[in-house]
């Protein structure tokens, strides 16, 4: 009954979430595969290291040091971190036992940013994003990468039309929690249903998968 219940507030969430939305959100055009597929620059192994450099930054905001250590000596991510995520990886006034409160809050959600690239990858079961209230469980995936080779050869990149659905997804789901991100108006999402950081930075994820944003 409850998994009925959840079902069916996720149905009419996406329905009508574009439709009553806040002041400040504005529904723009959705993707077309015939607009996209020019867009999709990276390779598999950009995407795949992108996520497992993501995944470290999203590691050191949640506190854990030792699994850190571990990503960062087993695979070449130097230069796939921003210039933003490379000093806070590296630099020691960085850390745990004296956290800047803002910078550790934020970073720790670019863990849901690497799920869904690993998710985009063929890594992660579409079940573990199906729930945009729910944090990606980090420990699955610091699990998806010690059953992985260095290489990641096995990985296979999703379809077209699969990663076009989920951003058209979750772009209604940005739009109906755009007013709490931007202005703190908790009124304009149910928060039992859609988490604003977490729909964020997936959605983020998403765009630059398909060279929508940079």
């Amino acid at each position: 009954m409850q998994s009925v219940s959840y079902n069916f507030c996720r149905i009419i969430l996406m329905v009508l979430s574009p439709i009553y939305l806040c002041s400040g959100c504005y529904l723009s055009e959705l993707p077309k595969p015939e607009d996209v597929k020019q867009k999709i620059e990276h390779s598999e192994k950009d995407i795949v290291y992108r996520a497992v450099a993501l995944l470290s930054v999203g590691v050191k905001g949640y506190g854990l040091d030792d699994q850190l250590s571990d990503i960062i000596n087993k695979y070449p991510l130097e230069q796939y971190f921003t210039e933003d995520e490379r000093l806070y990886i590296f630099d020691e006034t960085y850390n745990h036992e004296y956290p800047v409160a803002p910078l550790f809050y934020e970073y720790k959600w670019r863990t849901e940013s690497a799920c869904m690239l690993f998710w985009a990858i063929g890594y992660f079961d579409e079940l573990k994003l199906d729930n945009p209230a729910v944090p990606c469980e980090i420990l699955s995936a610091l699990k998806t990468l010690e059953n992985s080779d260095d290489s990641f050869e096995n990985s296979t990149m999703r379809s077209l039309s699969e990663i076009i659905n989920m951003i058209n997804l979750y772009k209604g789901y940005e739009l109906s929690t755009r007013s709490v991100r931007v202005a703190g108006d908790e009124g304009c999402a149910d928060l039992s249903l859609v988490h604003p950081a977490i729909v964020y930075w997936r959605y983020l994820a998403l765009k630059w998968l398909l060279g929508m944003d940079d």
